[in-house]
Parts: structure tokens; sequence; C-alpha cells
């Protein structure tokens, strides 16, 4: 099976948040995604308002404009258990709240006050913990803040680490 970390961006007109975090984070994407190929399908799983999804690769490009895709290690002998993973966080809904909370974090003094909470656990998600928690649960990646405050540098910097060169 092989593994992807997607970074990209919307350019759709009403893609106004995307760009808004494309600024603060000064990337040139906004949004990250898993993309699994397995018997002949490429599936994406990913965090979006009002609730996360599975489509096929096909179907998400004409959304999304890839920027960056990173090929992981392979993890066929654990094929089913992360799709059961995926399938489940994919449907989890979506938190906006989460979104604006790791915005906050980006500028100082609220760094740290950031740190000091959980905002929504394991309820709801955003994209970069759906690829957060995939990445450390299958590739042990350790990340130092709750996945509530992780960001798509932090996750950028995580997939950075651990592709296939």
């Amino acid at each position: 099976m092989k593994v992807s970390i997607l970074f990209a961006k919307n350019s759709a007109w009403w893609a106004v948040l995307g760009r808004l975090i494309m600024f603060v984070e000064q990337k040139p994407f906004s949004h990250c995604a898993v993309l699994l190929e397995y018997d002949g399908k490429q599936v994406v799983y990913d965090s979006v308002f009002p609730k996360g999804r599975i489509m096929s690769y096909q179907k998400w490009s004409m959304l999304y404009k890839d920027i960056l895709v990173y090929q992981l290690p392979d993890i066929s002998p654990w094929q089913v258990a992360a799709r059961l993973s995926l399938a489940k966080d994919a449907k989890r809904y979506y938190s906006i709240a989460q979104l604006l909370w790791i915005l906050l974090a980006l500028f100082k003094p609220f760094d740290r006050w950031t740190n000091w909470f959980t905002l929504n656990g394991h309820k709801a998600m955003i994209c970069t913990e759906l690829v957060s928690r995939f990445l450390e649960l299958f590739y042990q990646v350790k990340f130092n803040e709750s996945h509530d405050k992780i960001g798509l540098i932090d996750v950028h910097e995580a997939v950075k680490k651990i592709e296939v060169k």
C-alpha cells in the first residue's frame, strides 16, 4: 500500500480562510490530507467543513491543487488498521474553533496561553489533526503539543523527516 501526504490549496473564490491560513503560516498551501493507494484505488481521507470525508483522488484533485506530495514508507502489514483508523477520523465533524485556536497560537503571547488547554480532544478535528494522528499511530511521530494545536507547519516538518526519498 502506497501512502502519501498531500499539501494543497483550494483556489476557489470562496476559499478566503484558506488564503488567510497561507498568509499567516507563510506556506503555499492551506490544507493537508492522507492519500492511500491500494487494490488499484487512490483514496483521500481529509477533514473539511462541516464533516470529514473519504473520496477518490480524482474527485479530490478537482477541488484542490497539490502543492507538495510526500510519499511515506510502506505500511502494508497495517493496511486494514490504517484504513479503519482514517475512516473513523474522516467521519468526525470539523472544528472551526480549533482552526481559530491554532491561528491564535501563532501570535505572542497567545502561543504559551494556548498550550495550557486541550480544546476538543478527539471529538472534532481539522485536517492537520487527522494527518498528525495518523502519523503518530502508524509512523511513531511524536508531537510536542496537543493535536488540537498542531498546524500545517508542524505536520509539514514531521512529514519531511519520514518521507521516502
